[in-house]
């Protein structure tokens, strides 16, 4: 049980790393300025890069979701290596995926600072989050471990 959790928590880490580098790389190809990389513990711990700010909307917003996308390549990647057939792999790609992606503290929100909390958009997102958690607690793709 104890060797479960350490190595989850291990996966969880090497997903939040390869979440980061999506940020990384997506800063160097498009010649933003990385000013600070760190892990910060408030409001909740995340790891952040901070970098100069762009004029281009498109740019900024690529830097912001490029976590995420790759977080949705690295699930895409298991699954077709059928790697999501082990639970831990399944759980805690999972439990990244929900985190990548919640509209209370995420890529997302800081995406869009002006109003976005509680805007329509929001009641969106948040519906589609939920929808999200419930079909990864639904769905049966490790089925040899369950």
């Amino acid at each position: 049980m104890l060797a479960s959790i350490v190595l989850f928590v291990c996966l969880v880490l090497v997903f939040i790393l390869v979440h980061e580098m999506g940020h990384v790389i997506t800063a160097k190809i498009f010649g933003l300025n990385i000013i600070k990389m760190g892990i910060k513990i408030v409001p909740i711990p995340h790891a952040f890069i901070i970098v100069d700010s762009t004029e281009k909307k498109f740019v900024q917003l690529l830097f912001y979701f490029s976590g995420f996308i790759v977080t949705i390549a690295v699930f895409v990647g298991l699954w077709i290596a059928n790697l999501l057939a082990y639970k831990l792999i399944y759980y805690a790609i999972c439990f990244q995926i929900v985190v990548d992606s919640n509209p209370f503290f995420s890529d997302f929100s800081l995406a869009f600072p002006n109003n976005y909390r509680f805007s329509t958009l929001w009641y969106v997102h948040f519906t589609l989050w939920a929808l999200l958690i419930i079909t990864f607690i639904s769905l049966k793709i490790c089925h040899s471990c369950l």
